[in-house]
């Protein structure tokens, strides 16, 4: 018989079994099922009339929920401590499933559970002492894979999490669909939206404040669902990637901070980083994973008819981890874009990228924009450029309101970049007034040497 996709969490009362078994299941688009709460709907009485009636009628709703619950795909059940006390229920979950014993020591659990609020306990903690020894040697036999509740929330889900994409496979089980959203459906997060179809990802939903923009989006079919409210998509997400300008995510984050899915993704694409540390730390829920990135491409004009996947193929991405980041979900990332065309993914610190961002994206757009407001409006330039101008002056084509905020934001580290630059353009100036041959000749060299060190 074929096991269908279905994990039974086994443990002690207040093992975590419900916390765990709703973010497990979160996390791979499954549905979840608390075996208490089912048995109650098909018994037609609540816990405590069962009890009343004594424990071996529980235990018979109990055996029957297991047989009705393995009928059921892509489900994480919780079940109740005591499911272990009658062999045939976990014959019947094995049989169909997997099972996995969420292990967290009596000590710990005393200190967290209400026990006025289990039948089982209403005689003191004592009673939980005696069912732990009990029950922790029939848990241990009758488990498939073990994993200790002991540290924070976040490590036992990320031990879980390992579970998913290691110990599922063995058995052929898959995780739902990737549900991911776009937030801001311009260029970049148009092309984003492009590419994810055109790798085969279904489930892109949009988020924008312009209803013009979600109705092209849906014409073009690079999303399924849009809206200009962002808590109608967010809780659906899996990943969210923030494709707006840079001073628009903190305000994003602080209204939208309870609407994220937990234990999602976030992402972002914006070309500064440093400032927005503090934002993370202020505004995110500890359980979201935001780590920022920044593809190193893009196009000159703005808007949804401009996006296109193509500018994504070849080009580099830059991820800036940061402590909180989880390693799984760094590789989540850097396969996805890898799949969506990018050549190669680096990672480096905030402080890295936003002093790299400086000299090789900041200042060449400040150097073209100077070049271009140089110039004199009435000699006719545009009847005598050749290649050199037409290349040099591409992106002096800005998208204003964006490009201000970057070179604000980042500023210290602009106006650095910008410094050095002047230095060398000193150099070939004076050169010049000095009519030295040899030092522009030095000057040249060093140019075309470090050029093609580039390649």
């Amino acid at each position: 018989m074929k096991k269908k996709q279905f994990i039974a969490l086994i443990g002690m009362p207040g093992c975590g079994k419900t916390t765990f078994g709703r973010l497990m299941a979160e996390r791979l688009g499954w549905d979840f099922i608390d075996a208490d709460d089912y048995i109650q709907e098909i018994a037609g009485r609540s816990i405590s009339e069962l009890f009343s009636e004594g424990e071996a009628v529980f235990r018979h709703w109990e055996t029957e929920a297991c047989r009705r619950l393995c009928e059921r795909e892509k489900t994480v059940i919780a079940c109740g401590g005591g499911v272990v006390l009658r062999p045939q229920n976990l014959e019947i979950l094995r049989a169909h499933g997997r099972i996995v014993f969420i292990d967290r020591p009596v000590e710990l659990i005393a200190g967290d559970i209400d026990i006025s609020t289990r039948p089982l306990l209403k005689e003191g903690i004592g009673r939980l002492n005696t069912l732990y020894d009990q029950r922790y040697p029939l848990y241990m036999e009758q488990t498939e894979v073990r994993v200790e509740n002991t540290g924070t929330h976040e490590e036992t889900l990320d031990d879980l999490l390992g579970l998913i994409d290691t110990e599922l496979k063995v058995l052929g089980l898959q995780r739902g669909p990737l549900k991911i959203a776009i937030v801001g459906l311009g260029v970049i997060g148009g092309s984003f939206a492009l590419a994810l179809k055109e790798s085969g990802y279904e489930e892109v939903y949009g988020v924008d404040s312009d209803q013009d923009t979600l109705d092209k989006a849906l014409s073009m079919d690079v999303i399924l669902k849009g809206s200009c409210e962002a808590k109608d998509i967010l809780p659906l997400a899996d990943l969210t990637i923030l494709a707006i300008y840079p001073l628009q995510i903190k305000s994003f984050l602080a209204a939208n901070r309870e609407y994220f899915k937990p234990g999602s993704i976030l992402t972002d694409v914006t070309g500064v980083k440093g400032p927005m540390l503090i934002d993370i730390e202020q505004w995110m829920p500890h359980d979201v994973d935001f780590i920022l990135g920044h593809p190193m491409a893009g196009r000159e004009k703005k808007g949804i008819d401009f996006a296109s996947a193509q500018v994504f193929k070849g080009a580099n991405y830059i991820l800036t981890p940061t402590p909180s980041n989880r390693e799984e979900n760094l590789k989540k990332i850097e396969d996805l874009v890898m799949s969506l065309g990018f050549k190669r993914v680096r990672r480096i610190t905030p402080v890295q990228h936003d002093e790299i961002i400086a000299f090789t994206s900041q200042l060449p757009h400040a150097m073209a924009v100077a070049l271009v407001n140089s110039d004199k409006p009435d000699r006719g330039t545009g009847q005598f450029v050749g290649d050199s101008y037409r290349e040099l002056t591409r992106i002096a084509n800005i998208n204003g309101e964006l490009w201000s905020e970057l070179f604000i934001e980042n500023r210290n580290p602009l106006l650095k970049a910008i410094a050095d630059f002047e230095k060398e353009l000193d150099r070939i100036k004076t050169a010049l007034e000095r009519m030295d041959k040899d030092e522009l000749i030095s000057c040249f060299d060093q140019s075309s040497q470090r050029r093609a060190k580039l390649d």
